[in-house]
């Protein structure tokens, strides 16, 4: 099945800070993206991808071993 219809695209404006918008240009400059929209609008839907993802996997409840929460990495006391 072909996708023939083309997407809709809305402007709108936001506010980034420079390290994220420098990084946004350097792609675009590389010739990885076409453009910063291009760049923000991979971000977000590789972002909601994810969210997606881990919303449908339950939340681990924290192991614990007579009353005390398991530690899961080193903790070095004194």
């Amino acid at each position: 099945m072909q996708f023939s219809q083309k997407r809709l695209k809305e402007t709108t404006s936001i506010t980034i800070n420079k390290y994220l918008l420098d990084k946004s240009k350097e792609l675009v400059e590389k010739g990885e993206f076409g453009s910063v929209s291009d760049v923000i609008t991979t971000a977000l839907s590789e972002f909601f991808v994810s969210y997606e993802a881990h919303k449908k996997t339950p939340a681990q409840k924290p192991q614990e071993t007579d009353g005390a929460p398991l530690l899961t990495r080193p903790v070095t006391i004194g």
